[in-house]
């Protein structure tokens, strides 16, 4: 991934909230702020000139350069967060799937119609066309299951697929590479546990980003949001449009007005 220098001519002293101590010190040093950003140059340019007809639209072309370089770094973390966020609700899905993967074949016992299979799709993702291909011997089911079960149990798990706690609380293994063996009641919890979905997360960290935007609306531009109520409906749509600009958004997938649906998304935050 690309990484560029972007820079920045913003009110410093606006801006205290977002850069502190030696940041702060270097950036008035050099009269500018500077972030890296994982972008390459041209969709750099792309949000660059996205964001600044937003902020025109709402009339904040006064505070550009400090709303610029607000959105850009809460980008950046937004963007770390998600990243992480993933990883997580991945490493719990996997955790699900194996645990009842290897319950179901323990509970099996000496079922002589045990069988196992895989599901090849030979169409497209967006097209499935699904073949399924199953062992018919029971014997033979076994087997292959059992090695799978061996080697969880003796830590030689796929790495970067589950995370250390799953392996310890679940699998029985302190990590990859110790033998352990593998409990039933330890599966049975793991079958249990549920994932929320990914979209759920996604909305959360939406918010974070907006309220890091909203402390500075609310601070120095007339984009206030009124007494006792928690986004207005401008400050809303502003959002909704630096999301799409950033493309975490699109208008066209969301059938909803935007202002409901960042409404929505602050008030389900709080769940």
């Amino acid at each position: 991934m690309s990484l560029i220098k972007a820079q920045f001519t913003p009110n410093l002293e606006l801006l205290k909230r977002y850069i502190a101590g030696w940041e702060l010190n270097t950036s008035i040093e050099r009269g500018y702020a500077q972030l890296e950003l994982a972008l390459d140059e041209k969709q750099y340019q792309r949000y660059y000139d996205g964001l600044k007809g937003v902020i025109a639209k709402y009339n904040l072309s006064d505070f550009q350069e400090e709303l610029l370089y607000i959105i850009f770094r809460e980008d950046e973390t937004l963007g770390d967060n998600l990243r992480n966020d993933q990883q997580r609700h991945d490493y719990l899905e996997n955790t699900i799937e194996v645990s009842k993967f290897l319950l179901a074949f323990k509970n099996s016992g000496d079922n002589p119609s045990f069988q196992i299979g895989v599901k090849e799709n030979v169409g497209t993702h967006l097209m499935p066309i699904n073949k399924t291909h199953f062992i018919k011997s029971a014997q033979i089911s076994t087997w292959m299951c059992q090695l799978i079960w061996d080697a969880i149990e003796a830590g030689n798990l796929p790495y970067g697929l589950v995370d250390e706690q799953s392996t310890e609380n679940i699998f029985g293994s302190a990590y990859y590479g110790n033998q352990a063996p593998i409990k039933i009641e330890n599966l049975e919890r793991g079958a249990n546990l549920e994932n929320k979905k990914f979209s759920v997360y996604r909305r959360k960290r939406y918010v974070e980003f907006c309220y890091e935007i909203k402390s500075f609306l609310e601070e120095f531009t007339s984009l206030k949001t009124p007494e006792n109520v928690k986004i207005s409906d401008e400050q809303a749509k502003f959002y909704f449009d630096v999301l799409s600009v950033l493309d975490y958004l699109s208008s066209e997938k969301i059938t909803s007005e935007p202002k409901d649906y960042i409404s929505q998304m602050f008030r389900n935050s709080e769940r």
